[in-house]
């Protein structure tokens, strides 16, 4: 019986290279570019713009392997770092931000182990030594490290033994059954490897990301911190373990038989489950910025976690068969063999085009000023929601603008966080511009994106105390005839009106409406039972203390929380009426 609790593979060395950036040089945005390798790609690993590949002459494992070589590219800024690993196989490749790390075996009859540094010479540093004897010979018993993984300062792997625990009665030396002991999660701490924990999951690394680890073992999914210690415990469904797992700094995200499953990382509580309908057979390549890559044999699909949209990533010429893939917050990587080359790619636009103009600098924004004259300008207001985020009226705003306007590539600045909100005064956390200050400022930003050339302005507002702006806007568009601006609140268009009356009519402010994964707060529960609807008419003349003690939490009736396919029904209403905005509701010449 073979006791793998990865590859066994044999040599582990880590090399330093660039930093992985968002941008090119000059502010420009990323360009897809593509890096040529001299033999096939065999794996391969990326953080952040850092893409590390093993490349081999002949496959892995064979005695007097011609190896090839391991190559690392920094894609965002075009540098490349080319190590030959001698006779070895080179394997399990790991990028955490300016460094690489990859596994490299030597088998004959047996198997060395070793973690090695290279010296800026070129020869290598030994750190840490282990042999087992699952060579030529198949005798199992020995040390073993494998499961290499890698994400911002982690180098993780796991480390363990397998040992003799029967033997043939009538032939002692003959080992019949063996057993695994001594399971380690090490960690690679500038040149040494040190011990963070210890027990029967520790050598059953799964996933690095967001300072975390992920282990699974015994049907549990385990995160640790990156001193071993624990954050969360995640069960596997009946008969449903993982087959992939990616590590966020919010999120742990799971892949199962029909379903991406998507936990709170901190909490362990599952947030949400999209459904891999025609990517069943895809692999879970990556998770990151709300997206996760499905790998299969020759496409890409990329899946929007928060509701299930997905796209097909587009393959460069010449990619007939994936060898795997990565996400990072940077982009995806992706390689590929054409004969007896490779080539690795990198796409650094998984979505639609980039509309936040803090993604933006001001030259492009000048040159889409020469072939259109859209913007939007979200406003919200930050205030209390009951048992979500004080923000969740500038989340819903922001989000819903950006959703809308990416198909058209209309750029969205930034939200307006404040409006109007005496009413909740009394709740810590809500503060409230005065009426003639949130007027002021809307008509100033008006009149700026006016001179700057800006003719059709749509303010997509989340807030329903900021309605009074409405009159100010069109007074102000009134006096300046060269001009359009609409004032849109986007949770009461008809659209998502009509939804949210076929669900559930008894919805309002803080309930189940305004609920989304992106507003609720990891590890908060909410109560189960609908509240009453409040009597608004009774507060019309109340204070802000008078306030607080009628409506308490602060939801104004009706359930808290809905399943995910009530309220996207809701969303999708609401970001196709923006759309539709952008694209028609404007005046002809």
């Amino acid at each position: 019986m073979h006791h793998r609790l990865g590859r066994a593979l044999v040599l582990l060395a880590v090399v330093a290279s660039a930093s992985p950036g968002s941008a090119a040089p000059g502010g420009d945005r990323l360009q897809a570019s593509t890096l040529a390798t001299p033999w096939p790609v065999a794996h391969i690993a990326a953080d952040g713009g850092v893409v590390a590949v093993a490349t081999e002459r002949e496959p892995c494992p064979s005695v007097g392997a011609q190896a090839g070589q391991v190559v690392v590219w920094t894609a965002t800024t075009g540098r490349t770092s080319r190590f030959a690993p001698g006779d070895a196989c080179a394997d399990e490749i790991a990028v955490a931000g300016s460094r690489v790390a990859w596994l490299i075996h030597y088998c004959g009859n047996s198997c060395q182990l070793f973690v090695v540094l290279p010296k800026a010479s070129g020869s290598l540093r030994e750190i840490d030594e282990a042999d087992n004897g699952n060579g030529a010979s198949g005798d199992e018993t020995g040390e073993y490290l494998a499961n290499l993984y890698g994400a911002g300062s982690l180098l993780v792997y796991g480390r363990w033994d397998v040992v003799c625990t029967e033997t043939d009665p009538q032939h002692p030396e003959v080992c019949t059954g063996t057993g695994v002991r001594r399971q380690r999660t090490m960690r690679l701490v500038g040149a040494r490897s040190t011990v963070i924990r210890r027990g029967k999951e520790a050598a059953a690394v799964r996933a690095v990301g967001g300072g975390r680890i992920a282990l699974h073992a015994a049907g549990d999914v385990f995160v640790r911190d990156a001193r071993g210690k624990l954050v969360s415990t995640v069960a596997d469904p009946a008969d449903d373990p993982p087959r992939a797992v990616a590590l966020t700094p919010r999120s742990l995200v799971v892949e199962r038989a029909r379903t991406i499953d998507v936990y709170g990382v901190a909490s362990g509580k599952k947030l949400r489950s999209v459904p891999l309908r025609g990517a069943a057979a895809f692999r879970l390549s990556g998770s990151a910025s709300g997206l996760a890559l499905l790998r299969g044999p020759r496409r890409l699909v990329v899946v929007r976690l928060h509701d299930g949209k997905r796209r097909t990533l587009p393959l460069t010429t010449g990619a007939a068969k994936i060898v795997d893939a990565r996400l990072t917050d940077v982009g995806a990587f992706y390689a590929f063999n054409a004969g007896r080359h490779g080539r690795v790619v990198f796409e650094p636009e998984l979505g639609s085009p980039r509309v936040r103009i803090r993604d933006l600098n001001w030259m492009q924004l000048e040159a889409y000023l020469e072939r259109d004259d859209r913007i939007v300008l979200p406003t919200g207001s930050t205030e209390q929601h009951a048992y979500l985020s004080l923000e969740t009226d500038n989340l819903l705003a922001e989000s819903v603008a950006v959703e809308a306007a990416e198909p058209l590539g209309v750029p969205v600045l930034p939200v307006l966080p404040y409006g109007l909100t005496p009413t909740f005064a009394g709740y810590p956390g809500s503060p409230s511009l005065r009426l003639q200050t949130l007027v002021g400022v809307v008509r100033d930003l008006l009149e700026s994106l006016r001179r700057q050339g800006f003719r059709r302005i749509l303010i997509v507002n989340g807030h329903g105390g900021n309605i009074p702006v409405r009159g100010a806007v069109r007074e102000w568009v009134g006096e300046r005839p060269d001009t359009q601006a609409l004032f849109h609140s986007w949770f009461s268009g008809p659209k998502v009106w009509a939804v949210v009356e076929e669900i559930d009519s008894a919805a309002s402010h803080a309930s189940w409406m305004e609920n989304f994964p992106w507003t609720r707060l990891e590890g908060v529960a909410l109560p189960e039972e609908a509240k009453p609807m409040v009597d608004l008419a009774a507060f019309e003349a109340a204070g802000p203390e008078d306030v607080r003690r009628g409506l308490g939490d602060g939801s104004y009736g009706g359930l808290y929380a809905r399943p995910d396919e009530d309220v996207l029904r809701i969303w999708r209403a609401g970001v196709e009426e923006v759309r539709e905005l952008l694209e028609r509701a404007w005046a002809s010449d």
